[in-house]
Formats: structure tokens, sequence, C-alpha cells
């Protein structure tokens, strides 16, 4: 619950520096952008009871659409609609002679709302700090098995266990780096730091993290 009360504080700080600016005439923006996801501990970190070993697979990305209103000259919240792909392994214990290892690939559904803050302007250049409160839901998932005699099987095997969350929530910081174009277009990169709210597995004793870093265009209307 700390993390969640940390998070939520600065959103209000952020709310009341934006609230002391003059108002102006909102603007709408749409924004895309992919890129490159990092996760820390995103997979269960022990074997489980019927004797699964775990393992990482660094093959995670997204794809993400926000649509924003520039509230004030510095202020400007958003939904963030995003699809998360990633990975883990398993290695089949050894009472299982059939079958080698097998590979989850999970989609997660991103609803995420940001704040984003202009703190400096230069030329061209403006850099934004964004905090975010963000929620996933689990999307799909696809099995791919290695047997033993080197084949694989796309089933999922009753005996595959269930270690992975199907919702999570958690909070996030990013700074926006975007040069404008033109009045109109703008080009983004995007890094970004996720805290989620509970392990990725509640057996974990270590904190599921994501660090992201996105490349995109943004528009206003």
């Amino acid at each position: 619950m700390k993390k969640f009360f940390y998070v939520l504080s600065f959103l209000v700080l952020l709310t009341n520096l934006a609230s002391a600016q003059d108002y102006f005439e909102p603007q709408f923006y749409l924004s895309v952008s992919s890129g490159a996801d990092n996760n820390f501990n995103a997979f269960r970190t022990t074997t489980d009871s019927k004797g699964f070993e775990y393992y990482a697979i660094p093959k995670h990305y997204n794809i993400s659409a926000s649509f924003g209103v520039q509230l004030f000259k510095r202020f400007r919240p958003r939904f963030d609609f995003k699809y998360v792909a990633m990975s883990y392994g398993q290695y089949w214990p050894s009472g299982y002679p059939t079958f080698v290892k097998t590979e989850t690939d999970l989609g997660y559904i991103d609803l995420n709302l940001y704040f984003d803050y202009l703190v400096l302007t230069y030329k061209k250049f403006d850099i934004y700090i964004s905090p975010a409160l963000k929620t996933e839901y689990l999307s799909s998932e696809e099995f791919t098995t290695t047997k033993s005699d080197g084949n694989t099987s796309s089933s999922h095997f009753n005996l595959l266990s269930e270690e992975r969350p199907r919702a999570l929530a958690g909070g996030a910081i990013s700074s926006i780096l975007k040069y404008n174009i033109n009045r109109y277009v703008g080009i983004t990169l995007t890094p970004e730091y996720t805290m989620f709210f509970r392990d990725f597995v509640k057996t974990n004793d270590k904190t599921y993290q994501r660090f992201s870093l996105n490349m995109g265009v943004e528009v206003h209307f």
C-alpha cells in the first residue's frame, strides 16, 4: 500500500502545480508509439510444487496509443491503451522425460492514466515528466513445448502451472523527449520505469518491475 500512496501523493502535487497555471483553450492530441521492454522478475523465481523451474526470455515489446487534452500550458492528462508482449520459460521436471521445456508467450492489455508536466522548452524541443497509474490485463497466452525427440507442441498440458497474473496494477514515471517538426506534429522518445503493486507471482520475494523505451509520433488537432 505504501507504493500506492507515494504515487498518489506525487500525482496530487502535480495536479496542484498545474491548476496554478493560466487556463487556455484546450488542445487535443493523439500519439502512437512502440518500443522494447526489459522486465525484471517477470516469472516465478522459485521452483513450484510440481518441480517446474522458470527462466526469463528477453522477448518483450509494446505498442501504445494515447489520447489527451492540453488543459494548461504545462499540464496535460492523457489516457493510454497499450499492448504488452512478454515471455518466460519452464523446464520440465526429470519425472517427465518426454518433455524438455515450455516457452509461454503472454499478451497483456494496459489501460493507463498519465499526467504529463512540461518542465523544459528549448527551441523545437520539449521535455515532459509524466507519472502514471497503470492497470494490466491478460489477453492472450500461447505455449510452445519442446519434446525430448526434438519435436514441438502448442498444446496447453494440464501439468503446466498457472504461474502468471491475470490482472496487475502499478505506478510509473516516464520522461517524454519531444522534437516538434511543426506546431501539429512531433517525434517522441520516451523512457519509462514501472513498479507494480504486487509481485509477478505471489510466491516471489522480488518486486516485479519494467523499464521501457519507446519511439513515436504525436499529432495535435
